[in-house]
């Protein structure tokens, strides 16, 4: 893997991305994919069609749209939900974090026909927020509006869209069947793009966001399938973050190779392993070699535009006094560690969870999709020690996947090695490190408390900067998600925290994404200022919303909250 990170890198790719501002990959892809037919023994069939995959996302010129289908056990043809997932990369070139709408319909007609004989029945479960019920006619017909809006101007039906699914073959025949035309739309199925390289004709959904170290929850929900289908998609179509994710290591490979089927298993619960290292657990650092001398003066060029549009942007929503905060976040001599303490309610001083998420500006420039390495950590001797009466109980429901089990010791000394190992060379400890957290004045105290220094590293905390554009009520995480429309589940879990307010921080300091997402519209923020307090909220139960017209559904689409 080392060699081809010095083959991907000594690539031009870079040059085109400072001219443009947005990475052009194609030589990349075909070194990466040069690289799987020769180490990895692809067929050369396979290998194309690797590489028309991986170029197709990366072009920045193709909507991708993915859609799954939930029907009954009893009676295949019968659907029963529609989820619904759109990237549309025109306005996000650039982007630190891809904005994708998501959407989940329950079929009117056929909700009395829903069962869970044999997948879960998570049909209120949409990490999204709201579902909308509506007929399957109107479902269909918003349908191909939305392949419609996405198709090229002047071009047929189609073009400029590709439908993404996982396992699409019977999700393809039950679509035309309600009507839905794709024209020329081409189609990408994750399940067959995994298979190229990792051999697994049948691979689970779940195994492939395990694969992948893609947070997730609530699979065999319509909308949830969807939305993290297209996100590994594009983790899949990356090279940057197949190799950040060790994706392709041969250690990966024998792992997924030896996956059970998931089909029984428990819907959310992580698995727990006992380590007395956290950083080992969180895998091997990526080392970017794109910022070699040789990219000094491009990268400074780059550099000056994406900061003037940072400037613009602040003064366009007239809150300059967000830039430095920001700027954090760009900084690519920084690493920024997302950390979340839970306590138990009943006593503060007792930690029992703690949360870690790594984002690394340096090595992800480019990557279309973010790789965020997150981690969990339950203090030995709380096992038992039960949240629930003040905040949900969600210890054992980490979306990542195992649980480290440690000694409150070995945890803090795992903080501390981590914080360590990020620290600039030759400078003070924390030097090179931004602690981010939401309201993390708390979290560093219980820090404090158990021993760790933060030593000089700096502090980024998205409840504030959430606060400096939309106002002090209503900043929770879980609204603040909203508000950047975000999927999210179990919060309260301090792996989940830790990585979910990674997410909102690469959200709230990205102008692009902003603007794609109209986090900063009128609308939005009287809206958003009018939410309640979240702290009563039942876990994850997604409200409905009626809807008899495929217009009711775009401005469903539309919405936040």
């Amino acid at each position: 893997m080392d060699n081809l990170q010095r083959r991907l890198y000594d690539k031009k790719s870079f040059y085109n991305y400072v001219k443009t501002c947005f990475p052009k990959e194609k030589d990349l892809i075909e070194e990466y994919v040069e690289y799987l037919g020769e180490e990895a023994e692809l067929d050369p069939d396979e290998c194309n069609r690797m590489e028309a995959f991986m170029k197709a996302v990366f072009d920045r010129k193709v909507a991708l749209v993915s859609v799954d289908l939930e029907f009954s056990m009893k009676k295949s043809t019968r659907v029963t939900e529609v989820g619904v997932s759109v990237y549309d990369p025109w306005s996000q070139k650039g982007s630190l974090l891809p904005f994708v709408q998501s959407s989940h319909i329950i079929v009117r007609e056929n909700q009395p026909f829903k069962d869970n004989t044999y997948v879960p029945d998570h049909t209120d479960f949409f990490n999204g927020g709201k579902s909308v019920v509506m007929s399957l006619h109107h479902a269909a017909h918003a349908l191909n509006l939305i392949i419609e809006q996405n198709t090229m101007d002047g071009n047929p039906r189609g073009s400029g869209v590709a439908l993404v699914g996982h396992g699409m073959d019977h999700d393809l025949l039950l679509l035309r069947d309600m009507g839905v035309d794709f024209g020329v739309a081409s189609i990408m199925d994750t399940q067959d793009v995994l298979a190229y390289t990792h051999g697994a004709r049948n691979a689970s959904l779940k195994n492939a966001l395990r694969l992948a170290r893609i947070p997730f929850a609530f699979l065999h929900n319509a909308g949830n399938d969807a939305y993290y289908t297209l996100l590994l998609s594009l983790a899949l179509a990356d090279p940057v973050y197949r190799l950040s994710s060790g994706l392709d290591s041969e250690d990966s490979k024998d792992r997924f190779a030896s996956q059970k089927s998931t089909r029984n298993e428990p819907p959310n619960t992580s698995s727990k392993v006992h380590l007395k290292n956290a950083t080992k657990f969180l895998g091997p650092s990526f080392n970017q070699l794109l910022y070699q001398d040789k990219y000094k003066d491009l990268h400074y060029v780059n550099s000056i535009w994406e900061g003037e549009l940072r400037d613009a942007y602040s003064r366009k929503i007239r809150a300059p006094h967000i830039l430095q905060e920001i700027n954090k976040v760009y900084d690519e001599q920084m690493v920024l560690i997302s950390i979340d303490v839970e306590a138990f309610e009943r006593d503060h001083s007792v930690v029992t969870e703690v949360g870690i998420a790594v984002y690394e500006p340096k090595s992800s420039r480019g990557m279309v999709m973010p790789f965020i390495q997150s981690g969990h950590i339950v203090i030995a001797g709380t096992e038992d020690v039960r949240n629930g009466t003040f905040v949900a109980d969600h210890k054992d429901f980490f979306n990542g996947g195992k649980t480290l089990t440690m000694d409150l010791h070995s945890a803090a000394q795992a903080i501390k090695d981590l914080i360590s190992k990020h620290t600039r060379k030759g400078t003070r400890y924390g030097t090179g490190v931004c602690l981010v957290g939401h309201g993390i004045g708390q979290d560093v105290k219980w820090l404090k408390h158990i021993g760790v220094s933060i030593g000089s590293a700096r502090i980024l905390d998205t409840q504030k900067l959430l606060c400096m554009t939309h106002g002090k009520k209503g900043s929770s995480l879980k609204n603040g998600l909203k508000l950047v429309r975000q999927p999210c589940a179990f919060l309260h879990n301090a792996g989940n925290d830790a990585y979910y307010t990674m997410v909102l921080c690469l959200c709230l300091a990205d102008p692009l994404y902003r603007v794609a997402a109209a986090v900063d519209g009128k609308q939005t923020i009287e809206t958003y200022k009018q939410q309640p307090s979240t702290k009563h909220d039942p876990p994850n139960e997604a409200t409905r919303v009626d809807a008899s017209t495929s217009a009711e559904f775009f401005k469903y689409l539309e919405q936040s909250f």
